[in-house]
């Protein structure tokens, strides 16, 4: 490996972090011992859960990432319980697609704000873009803007 990176963003697929965890761990070592010989450091991207699988929750996803984040001294994005405090404060706020895995638009921007904050230490709050890509059904708003940059930006200061 080499590129003259800051950060290594490690990202696994949130049924196999909960049902896996032992093996999510052990590569996650194996790709931090790499990252880290390249000079950068490695950060866990917190998936969440789905939508409606009792198993597969944001909070069970939290957990594994967090026991591995603690294990190998690694930073988390912890983008699974932002997406769990939308889901908590305003339900009728649907962040997934139809097959009830994969982000819509505010789930993405929702995620996007996660990593801003999380990378850069700073509120995402005021950021002015709002995505609006044609074709797009359900377009977010201004005040569901500033909500998921707030819910972004609290989840990030709370993350231990």
């Amino acid at each position: 490996m080499n590129g003259d990176w800051d950060i290594v963003i490690l990202q696994e697929q949130c049924a196999f972090a909960v049902l896996n965890e032992e093996a999510f761990c052990t590569s996650t070592q194996t790709f931090d011992e790499v990252i880290r010989k390249a000079g950068a450091q490695t950060a866990l991207f917190m998936l969440w859960g789905y939508k409606d699988d009792p198993e597969i929750t944001n909070q069970r996803v939290a957990a594994a990432c967090t026991r591995i984040s603690e294990r190998l001294d690694l930073p988390v994005i912890p983008v699974g319980l932002a997406w769990d405090a939308v889901a908590h404060s305003r339900p009728e706020l649907d962040l997934y697609l139809f097959d009830g895995m994969r982000a819509n638009l505010h789930g993405r921007y929702l995620t996007a704000n996660v990593f801003y904050a999380a990378l850069f230490g700073e509120s995402p709050e005021g950021l002015a873009y709002i995505p609006a890509p044609p074709g797009v059904k359900r377009v977010i708003t201004a005040e569901e803007a500033h909500f998921l940059q707030r819910i972004a930006w609290e989840t990030v200061q709370a993350y231990p």
